[in-house]
């Protein structure tokens, strides 16, 4: 590559450059994908409704079984700090689009 294409490409590289990092990007001048997708067509958003069995765990304080299953019936116990194990059975009941 001759001195007048790689100066060329350098411009073309920092204009480049200069026009991602003033979008919305991940830090790196990369713009994430749904910019790419949403711009070229609004896509409609739909809220789904829905059942299914949850299975979760949650780590309890007790010095027996029964004290630790007592602490969380009666609500002694965070249970943001839950963490999902399995979700069965699920099925979706209703399909709703949400409006803008």
């Amino acid at each position: 590559m001759n001195a007048k294409a790689k100066s060329l490409y350098r411009s073309f590289l920092v204009r480049r450059l200069t026009t991602v990092t003033n979008e919305e990007t991940d830090g790196l001048g990369r713009l994430p994908l749904s910019v790419f997708y949403n711009e070229r067509k609004k896509m409609p958003k739909y809220k789904v409704h829905f059942v299914s069995d949850v299975y979760e765990t949650i780590e309890v304080e007790a010095n027996s079984p029964k004290e630790a299953e007592y602490k969380f019936l009666k609500g002694d116990v965070d249970l943001a700090d839950a963490k999902e194990e399995v979700k069965e059975n699920l099925k979706v009941d209703t399909v709703e689009e949400i409006k803008n």
